[in-house]
């Protein structure tokens, strides 16, 4: 029974693996093997076969990945260079976090995907459309504009 498992665990760890890095791109390869080793450890967890396990590994993956951009979001931090020599101190970071998050709710989970790659990670609007195909280059340019825009007022309101 334990064999079948680490079988099972040896034919989905490239998969979960290829999923990662479809998810991360190219950018940051150890990232991707993050994400996948937290979706075989999940499966690990269960300690037994799922009914599906190439559904549960892919589904797994995304969650990881979701969790993945949380925390890049997150961590960043916004350098007093960027705010044109006012004390990053006297700023509400919370508040400013929490509004920047609101604003980014009306945009799908695909969109704030690909606006968390572009903005963060330095992906390109082309890479943006092969990554998620839905969108010509035209529309992720038109979006990330308008996010621009929008998170340029939000951050207006606490300076």
């Amino acid at each position: 029974m334990q064999d079948d498992f680490n079988e099972l665990l040896a034919e989905l760890a490239p998969k979960a693996l290829r999923w990662a890095k479809a998810r991360t791109g190219t950018a940051d390869g150890g990232a991707a093997e993050d994400i996948a080793n937290e979706a075989l450890g999940k499966l690990i967890a269960q300690g037994k076969r799922p009914e599906s396990p190439s559904s549960y590994l892919y589904t797994a993956v995304y969650s990881a990945f979701c969790d993945y951009l949380r925390k890049k979001i997150s961590a960043v931090e916004l350098d007093e260079d960027t705010l044109e020599g006012r004390a990053a101190d006297s700023l509400d970071f919370a508040n400013l976090r929490i509004d920047i998050s609101r604003s980014l709710k009306r945009y799908s989970a695909v969109e704030q995907k690909a606006i968390c790659l572009h903005l963060i990670e330095g992906y390109t609007l082309r890479d943006l459309a092969k990554l998620f195909p839905q969108y010509k280059k035209d529309k992720w340019a038109s979006i990330i504009r308008r996010v621009k825009k929008t998170l340029s007022e939000r951050l207006k309101v606490y300076l």
